[in-house]
């Protein structure tokens, strides 16, 4: 009968002290995950940056326009149809 109650009682033990270690997995796992997170925010913020400052520079360019355009302007190829 001793060994009997020993065994339910380690067993009870580990039941006892198994959530508490897959709560520290899942805890490590969220906060893995949370950095995850945060990395990937700063590089989409530099990434959106880096596109703002490119529309930035072409909106202050001035609007240039390409040679063969400016001389097909009064016709092209399918004028004459």
């Amino acid at each position: 009968m001793f060994i009997r109650l020993r065994f339910v009682v380690c067993i009870c033990v580990l039941f006892l002290f198994r959530p508490v270690a897959a709560q520290t997995t899942e805890d490590q796992n969220i906060k893995q995950l949370r950095e995850e997170l945060k990395q990937l925010q700063q590089d989409y913020q530099a990434r959106i940056q880096k596109l703002e400052q490119r529309i930035d520079t072409l909106e202050t360019q001035p609007v240039a326009q390409p040679a063969a355009a400016a001389g097909n302007a009064g016709g092209g190829m399918l004028s004459g149809l």
